[in-house]
């Protein structure tokens, strides 16, 4: 039994009708709306993989064709392009070539089939028998596509598995960022809008030339491996960017069914690929030959409006780091002024090699704001930060936390941002309309007046339904009279006081949101 995953349906995927399985070329049916595997990551990698599947059969090569082809792109024409790429997508069989696979067929490390599952227990964990968080003996064996779809995310995703096995292009577990057009979007859509301009393969050499399991692997090892680098070209994206495969494994089926899988060490070693999915930093601790940009990568926790704009906003002159390419190239496709428009932010967040969570979230994409409009953006997101901290250090003072006691309100900085996002997505709607700089000032005022608030009332409901309780013993009945008692109501009093003083500071108001405390006053008056 073989799966091909170019004609063979096996996709689930989410219809206006209800639930049924596809093919590739079947995206293109406006009634298909969203992948609908059960896990999270097996959508986002779906969706990589069909964006990476249309771009090497049908990419634009200019922005008007990026039009001209989605106009005229339905399941039948879909299919035609889809063609050429059948006999490179087995993923078993007696042929040569088997999706995301070594080209030879190795006999390394045996593995069982749920080992292909980032949140699977490895195999120190399980010797250990310290998978409470991770564990295993949940699956005995993967039905085809499942193991199709398991495969291209480990591969995609692939954190450091021990010495030898290679990450993913991006590193493990990267961060993918995936521009939703509109407020009702078809996969189509999905698909379309983040398939890079760039030149898709047209025939036999340049499809093999793309796959990485159509060649012998270039293998790394210490001393006499290879490094891979994309090839020379500012315009096209390497199609290899969609179909990296760090890891040398070979799947292990009976009867249709993926039970196990083998692996040998030091395969290919990727690097300064840039992917179009994927925000990067500026990499100013590397060296010569080190990649000058790298990618960035979640963080365990929720994602809040104050990681937003290194998601969605171009990086001012100087400050290196970009934004993902499909998030460029949105501004020339999408409709500006569509406040629907948004940013799907998801990946596995990492730690020591261990997964942590997956995230999954969807933010506001507000695309083609005047600079003007991008900093003052920038800026109420630093006010904001800087807020957070003056109410973190505070409440520390004001309940008198030794340093080691810090994480006990580390939540209230995840509350403040909570609090104060739907303002947030609010004021960029406004940012996203334009405005003269009165305008943006009084957006300015507006805000420092809800980050105030948001401050002093966390401040408030963290410190005062316990202030009873606390040690407020007279000073004079203490060996440091002197001094106000840690924890006591005039402790909590002055804290409070500080923050606000913190607040209304310059270090606030002009060095880090650009507003005179005379706009905050004169603003007030007029509310």
């Amino acid at each position: 039994m073989n799966l091909n995953l170019i004609s063979d349906p096996w996709i689930p995927v989410r219809t206006r009708q209800g639930k049924r399985v596809i093919a590739p070329h079947e995206i293109a049916d406006p009634d298909v709306l969203f992948p609908d595997w059960p896990r999270p990551d097996f959508n986002l990698n779906t969706l990589e993989l069909l964006i990476g599947l249309v771009s090497l059969a049908v990419a634009p090569q200019e922005e008007h064709e990026w039009y001209e082809i989605g106009a005229e792109i339905d399941p039948s024409s879909l299919a035609k392009h889809l063609a050429p790429l059948t006999p490179f997508f087995n993923l078993l069989g007696d042929g040569p070539y088997r999706f995301m696979q070594d080209l030879d067929d190795i006999e390394g490390s045996a593995n069982p089939a749920e080992a292909l599952l980032i949140d699977a227990a490895g195999e120190n964990t399980s010797k250990k028998n310290a998978d409470l968080m991770v564990h295993r003996g949940r699956h005995e064996g993967f039905d085809l596509p499942t193991a199709a779809i398991a495969l291209y995310t480990l591969q995609n995703s692939a954190p450091s598995g021990g010495a030898g096995n290679r990450t993913s292009l991006r590193g493990g577990g990267p961060l993918t960022t995936l521009v939703i057009p509109n407020d009702a979007p078809t996969l189509w859509d999905i698909v379309w809008t983040n398939v890079p301009i760039g030149t898709s393969c047209q025939d036999e050499a340049s499809i093999k030339a793309a796959l990485p399991w159509c060649r012998p692997t270039r293998t790394s090892e210490k001393g006499t491996g290879e490094v891979t680098s994309p090839p020379n070209s500012e315009k096209r994206i390497s199609p290899e960017v969609f179909f990296g495969m760090p890891r040398r494994i070979r799947l292990r089926a009976t009867e249709g069914l993926v039970t196990g899988w083998a692996q040998v060490p030091w395969g290919t070693n990727y690097s300064h690929f840039i992917h179009p999915l994927s925000p990067y930093y500026a990499n100013e601790k590397g060296k010569p030959h080190d990649p000058p940009l790298l990618p960035i990568h979640p963080k365990p926790g929720t994602l809040s409006y104050r990681d937003w704009l290194g998601l969605s906003l171009r990086r001012p002159p100087g400050e290196g780091g970009e934004v993902a390419r499909c998030v460029q190239e949105a501004e020339a496709k999408l409709d500006r002024d569509d406040a629907q428009n948004r940013l799907l932010v998801a990946g596995w967040s990492m730690k020591n090699m261990t997964p942590v969570d997956f995230q999954w979230s969807e933010i506001p994409l507000q695309l083609g704001m005047s600079p003007d409009a991008e900093d003052t953006a920038r800026q109420m997101v630093d006010a904001a930060s800087l807020a957070a901290s003056f109410l973190v250090k505070q409440l520390g003072v004001a309940l008198n936390l030794e340093a080691g006691d810090a994480a006990a309100i580390a939540p209230e900085r995840e509350a403040f941002f909570h609090d104060t996002q739907s303002a947030f997505e609010e004021a960029l709607l406004h940012l996203a309309r334009g405005g003269d700089a009165d305008q943006l000032a009084q957006l300015k005022a507006e805000w420092f007046r809800t980050i105030e608030r948001a401050a002093l009332r966390r401040f408030d409901a963290a410190v005062l339904p316990g202030l009873a309780l606390r040690d407020i013993s007279h000073p004079s009945q203490r060996a440091d009279a002197k001094k106000i008692p840690p924890g006591s109501a005039e402790a909590v009093a002055r804290a409070r006081e500080s923050l606000r003083k913190q607040l209304w500071s310059k270090k606030m108001l002009t060095d880090t949101l650009g507003v005179a405390k005379e706009q905050i006053t004169k603003s007030k008056e007029v509310a």
